[in-house]
């Protein structure tokens, strides 16, 4: 998943690079990259974290087995 996200990043980044002329640059700013990165946050850190805790607190079988297993190695 981050892979696809990087390579989304990459290809965003590019695009800005070869078609300049359709992307108003002015907006691209310190201010605008700030806002990009806090909203971004925002709606990814929520479902990060819930994701970990549901881990923590209700593991999946498979990891349930593989503990067991090192456990008794």
């Amino acid at each position: 998943m981050m892979l696809m996200q990087v390579a989304s990043a990459l290809v965003y980044f590019i695009s800005v690079i070869l078609l300049h002329e359709y992307f108003d640059l002015h907006y691209l700013d310190f201010t605008f990259v700030l806002k990009v990165c806090f909203i971004t946050l925002v709606s990814w850190l929520p479902f990060q974290i819930v994701y970990y805790l549901i881990n923590i607190f209700d593991p999946s079988d498979n990891v349930k087995v593989t503990a067991a297993k090192e456990d008794m190695e």
